[in-house]
């Protein structure tokens, strides 16, 4: 039963942290409000709590969560545009993906599923991919 509805963020953080050990960071997106230089943390991971939606009775409460996970990398400067920015992008994308679709971090939570990714954003000498993911969990004994 969870107690905890962003207890799973932890969990993102030292999975991906342990199994992508060249991420010079991994940590809540919580932390890039206090970074005044992005590219110096890249190539990086962050994880970012998104909507949920429940449905339940008086008793137990079920929450689908969607969590993004934030993939920044360093921009690639190649004349012949045969290695890009989008190209590391996408190899960690491919990595994560492989890393979380079907995993079950908890008892608390049920299997993630990898639900698509959203538009790449590229500031000055970094780009940005966010990858979706969806969670189950479920909240029980909330009123008599």
């Amino acid at each position: 039963m969870a107690t905890n509805l962003f207890a799973i963020e932890q969990l993102l953080i030292e999975r991906i942290s342990a199994n992508i050990p060249e991420l010079k960071t991994v940590a809540s997106a919580s932390v890039l409000s206090q970074q005044d230089d992005i590219i110096a943390q890249c190539d990086a991971v962050y994880t970012i709590p998104g909507t949920g939606d429940a449905e339940g009775t008086s008793h137990s409460v079920s929450v689908v969560q969607q969590w993004i996970i934030l993939v920044t990398v360093r921009k690639v400067f190649d004349t012949a545009d045969t290695d890009t920015t989008a190209t590391k992008g996408g190899d960690l994308a491919g990595q994560i993906i492989k890393l979380l679709h079907n995993w079950e971090p908890s008892t608390d939570f049920f299997k993630m599923h990898f639900a698509g990714h959203g538009s790449a954003y590229f500031g000055a000498g970094y780009g940005e991919f966010p990858l979706y993911f969806n969670v189950k969990t479920v909240f029980r004994g909330l009123s008599t």
